[in-house]
């Protein structure tokens, strides 16, 4: 399942990639449980965030796989344009994509994998132990996000490569 969140109007949203689709995994969690009874019980429903998906923990988890292989069935068997009405499917290729989870609650830690290659380019000795390091949540960017650029960052904005989260040296 290649979960994703994604942007619906000014709301970042849950969903997960099929084929050429995106599927609304709460919006589907909703569809789904309507098809066994016409009032859901609240637990039934997928939340509308990554982060809240995350710390629901396991039972959630496998709960989202269900509707996850729902979803693909639907996808498979019925009309996209059914399928959007319903309001569970939507094009990827009009969809904005956001970072997974937009604004972590906590900084990001990071460990500097290429830094004997950042060394090399400078002309320095790689350091002896991996080099850790940490990024705000505000460093966070989704997939052709804009990011200064660190050379050009006072006058320069330059397209990111498709990546959840911009890193460069501390």
């Amino acid at each position: 399942m290649h979960l994703v969140t994604y942007r619906a109007g000014r709301t970042p949203r849950l969903g997960a990639i099929w084929h050429d689709a995106l599927l609304d995994l709460r919006n589907l969690s909703v569809d789904m449980a309507t098809q066994r009874h016409p009032r859901p019980a609240r637990e039934a429903l997928l939340p509308t965030t990554m982060l809240e998906l995350i710390e629901a923990g396991p039972g959630l988890w496998a709960r989202a796989q269900e509707v996850w292989d729902y979803g693909r069935v639907l996808v498979d068997r019925l009309d996209p344009g059914d399928l959007q009405r319903r309001r569970v499917l939507r094009r990827l290729s009009r969809t904005r994509l956001l970072a997974p989870i937009p604004r972590p609650r906590k900084n990001i830690f990071c460990m500097g994998r290429n830094y004997a290659e950042h060394a090399a380019e400078r002309g320095a000795a790689p350091p002896e132990r991996p080099v850790f390091f940490t990024k705000p949540p505000t460093a966070v960017i989704g997939p052709g996000a804009l990011t200064a650029d660190s050379e050009f960052a006072s006058s320069v904005l330059v397209p990111a490569p498709s990546a959840a989260v911009a890193v460069d040296s501390p």
